[in-house]
């Protein structure tokens, strides 16, 4: 009796853990480890006044395999600072921000994480980019004061540009030399303002084909703790 009473019991206790190995988990959630990459710019300069495009993404940890839930928020700070301010965010894991270059910055992305939303889904952790420095060269900004006055402003203006000269010359047609064209001065105010005329274009009157404009190059001085910088534009047809 009690020997098919321990038969039984066996019996009874092969099935059940049969039945638990069938009805358990198949798998478990993933965690994984992410890191935040800034992407290269489109942009090609860093003068004061032009525009700048900074794309950050999340990715997985050591891979180039983009993670897309999560929020992404941009911060800035200037060089040298300690605290950061926050310039854009996403609700998704990554930002692309065009900005109007004025000062040099730090910048850094964040990126929060993103928990997985079913028993067998993925979880993301959060990570902070390294810092990416963006270093404002000079370069010329213009801002309109009224229906018929232009000023053209010199910066960055950190480093002031006051009452200096700024010149400009050109590369035309195949000639190698370049051909000064004009040079300005700027006031206290690092900027150079002038007056718009307005005049009425010429009837019936043909205007000549001539060479065509390769290079631009602006000369600016040492001034405000920032040393000569001369800034080349080449241009192509």
């Amino acid at each position: 009796m009690s020997r098919a009473f321990a038969v039984a019991v066996a019996a009874v206790l092969m099935a059940a853990a049969s039945l638990f190995g069938a009805a358990g988990p198949a798998s478990a959630v993933v965690v994984k480890n992410t890191e935040v990459r800034f992407d290269p710019s489109t942009s090609t300069s860093t003068g004061y006044g032009d525009y700048y495009s900074l794309y950050a993404y999340a990715y997985e940890a050591g891979t180039n395999t983009k993670v897309y839930r999560g929020g992404l928020t941009l911060n800035t700070r200037p060089i040298g600072g300690t605290t950061w301010t926050p310039l854009v965010s996403n609700t998704s894991a990554y930002v692309i921000e065009g900005i109007e270059l004025s000062e040099s910055f730090e910048y850094q992305a964040v990126y929060a994480g993103s928990k997985a939303t079913t028993s067998t889904g993925t979880t993301y952790n959060p990570s902070v980019s390294p810092v990416f420095t963006v270093t404002v060269n000079r370069g010329i900004k213009y801002i309109e004061k009224g229906p018929r006055k232009i000023c053209a402003q010199v910066g960055p203006l950190s480093a002031p540009y006051k009452n200096k000269p700024v010149t400009t010359s050109y590369k035309i047609g195949k000639k190698k030399g370049w051909r000064n064209s004009w040079t300005f001065r700027t006031n206290k105010k690092s900027m150079h303002c002038y007056k718009i005329t307005k005049t009425k274009a010429p009837k019936n009157v043909k205007v000549p084909k001539g060479p065509k404009l390769r290079a631009s190059k602006t000369v600016f001085v040492k001034s405000g703790g920032m040393k000569k910088y001369v800034d080349i534009q080449y241009y192509t047809y």
